[in-house]
C-alpha cells in the first residue's frame, strides 16, 4: 500500500507540469490576439463608428506616369589602360592596386638594355656621318676653288657637290634614327596620363609586356558617371542632356544626373538600350558601386488618398469611410507616397467617401 502511493507521486507531478505549461501557452496565444479574428484590408470594424466630422473626399481614380528603377553601375568617366609601345620585360612596377597616382608619374619600367645598345649604335653612326659630311664639304670647297681657276673640270665639281649632298643626307638619316631610338627608349617608362587610382594590375614584374596589352589600369579621380541598360519600351525618355535621378549608397543618397550618351540602337539579344549619365562632382560614390536610375515608363491608374486621412497603429493602416451618414473605421493597405498622398493598394474603391480628420 505504501509502495503504490509512493509510485503515484511522479505521475501526479508530471500532470501538474503539463497543465502549467498548457496554461502558459494558452495565455501567450490570448495575449497575442490568437483567439480574435484578424481584420483584412477592407473589413469593417462594425463597432467603431462615429459621427462624420471635418472634411470628406470622394475617391476617383487618377492616371499617373509609371516610374521604374533601372540598375546601373558607377564608373569613372576616364579609364586609362596603360600599355607600352614597345615589347620588353617588366623590371619594376611602382604602384599596386588602390594606390593613388599623379599625371605623368612613372608606374612601371621595362628592361632597356637592348634599346640602350641600339641608341648607342645610332649615335656612333651619326658621328661617322658627320665626319664624312665635314670631309665632303671640304672636298666641295676645294673643287669649287679649282673650278674657278679652270684647274678642275665641271664633272669634278658636280661629283664633289653630289658627295656633299649624300653626306648631309646620311647625317639627317642618322639624326632621325637617334630621335626614333630615343623615343622608344623613353617608352620603357610607363607613365599615368591622368590623376587617379590604380584599379587593376594585369601583369607583374618579370612578365613580358607587349604593345597594346595593359600593364595597369587607372581610373580618373573625382569625375564619375553611371551606366546601365533600360528596356527598349521605356527608353523613350533617354536622350542626351536629359536630367534623371540616381539612387545608391548606404545610407541611400540621391543625385541628379545628366545623360551623356545613348546607344543609337537597342541590343537585339536583351532588348535594352545602353546609356551613360554624368554624376555631379560632389557625388561620394566609388567606381564599381551599385546605383539605380528612375525613368518614366508608361502610365497607370491609381487610387490616391491624402496622407492625413490615414492612421497607423503598428502595422495596421486605417481610414474612416462615410457610410449611411456615419464614419466607419476601415483597414486598408497603402503603397508608396506621391506628393503628399498615398497610393491605396486594397481596402477602398473608387466612388467611396472618406473622412479627413482635422489636425
Amino acid at each position: 500500500m505504501h509502495a503504490e502511493a509512493h509510485g503515484s507521486n511522479p505521475n501526479r507531478t508530471l500532470l501538474y507540469a503539463v497543465a502549467a505549461v498548457s496554461a502558459l501557452v494558452l495565455m501567450l496565444v490570448w495575449m497575442e490576439g490568437g483567439f480574435v479574428g484578424k481584420a483584412e484590408p477592407g473589413l469593417l470594424a462594425a463597432e467603431q463608428t462615429a459621427p462624420v466630422t471635418g472634411q470628406t473626399l470622394t475617391l476617383a481614380p487618377r492616371t499617373i506616369a509609371e516610374t521604374a528603377a533601372w540598375p546601373a553601375t558607377v564608373s569613372a568617366r576616364v579609364v586609362a589602360r596603360i600599355s607600352p609601345k614597345v615589347a620588353g620585360r617588366i623590371v619594376e612596377i611602382t604602384r599596386k592596386v588602390g594606390d593613388p597616382v599623379q599625371r605623368g608619374e612613372v608606374v612601371a619600367r621595362l628592361e632597356a638594355k637592348e634599346l640602350g645598345a641600339r641608341l648607342g649604335q645610332t649615335r656612333a653612326q651619326l658621328a661617322a656621318a658627320e665626319a664624312e659630311a665635314v670631309r665632303a664639304r671640304a672636298e666641295l670647297i676645294r673643287s669649287e676653288s679649282l673650278y674657278a681657276k679652270e684647274a678642275a673640270t665641271r664633272q669634278t665639281l658636280e661629283t664633289a657637290q653630289a658627295a656633299a649632298r649624300a653626306a648631309n643626307a646620311q647625317v639627317k638619316a642618322a639624326q632621325d634614327t637617334i630621335a626614333e631610338a630615343g623615343s622608344l627608349f623613353g617608352e620603357t617608362e610607363l607613365k599615368s596620363p591622368v590623376d587617379g587610382t590604380v584599379v587593376s594590375r594585369e601583369l607583374d614584374r618579370g612578365d613580358t609586356a607587349m604593345p597594346g596589352v595593359p600593364v595597369l589600369t587607372v581610373q580618373e579621380s573625382g569625375r564619375l558617371r553611371i551606366e546601365g541598360a533600360v528596356a527598349e519600351r521605356c527608353a523613350g525618355a533617354l536622350r542626351a542632356g536629359a536630367s534623371l535621378m540616381a539612387r545608391g549608397g548606404a545610407p541611400e543618397q540621391v543625385y541628379p544626373v545628366e545623360v551623356d550618351e545613348v546607344a543609337p540602337a537597342a541590343d537585339p539579344a536583351t532588348r535594352t538600350v545602353w546609356f551613360k549619365a554624368r554624376l555631379p562632382d560632389t557625388a561620394a560614390w566609388q567606381p564599381g558601386a551599385y546605383a539605380s536610375v528612375e525613368l518614366p515608363c508608361g502610365q497607370r491608374e491609381v487610387l490616391l488618398i491624402p496622407a492625413a486621412a490615414m492612421t497607423r497603429i503598428g502595422q495596421i493602416e486605417s481610414v474612416r469611410v462615410v457610410e449611411q451618414g456615419r464614419s466607419v473605421l476601415r483597414h486598408i493597405r497603402t503603397g508608396r507616397p506621391l506628393d503628399g498622398q498615398l497610393e491605396v493598394l486594397s481596402g477602398l474603391e473608387p466612388g467611396e467617401t472618406i473622412q479627413i480628420p482635422s489636425r
